[in-house]
């Protein structure tokens, strides 16, 4: 599962600078969209895509339910990390 932002971005083949342009939002916050860090879909990048022509809530489903396993699977790794550590 990828974030579905970043799909949409690489699916239309353009940069990121170029995506935060036509979504009306700064590098930084699709940046960090991209990244996962928010864990809802801000709502300046919800809105550029609406506009944009895609379906906000369909995408913000997506966001939620990749931004989910994206935690799940940084959740186990850190698990997995802290026994190595403790089992040393």
């Amino acid at each position: 599962m990828e974030n579905p932002v970043l799909e949409i971005r690489k699916d239309l083949g353009i940069g990121r600078a170029q995506f935060s342009v036509l979504l009306g939002v700064s590098y930084g916050i699709l940046s960090q969209t991209e990244l996962g860090y928010p864990l809802t879909l801000p709502e300046s990048v919800a809105t550029g895509l609406e506009r944009l022509g895609f379906d906000r809530e369909q995408i913000e489903q997506e966001y939620r339910a990749w931004r989910s396993s994206l935690l799940k699977r940084q959740e186990a790794a850190a698990r997995e990390a802290l026994d190595a550590l403790v089992a040393r």
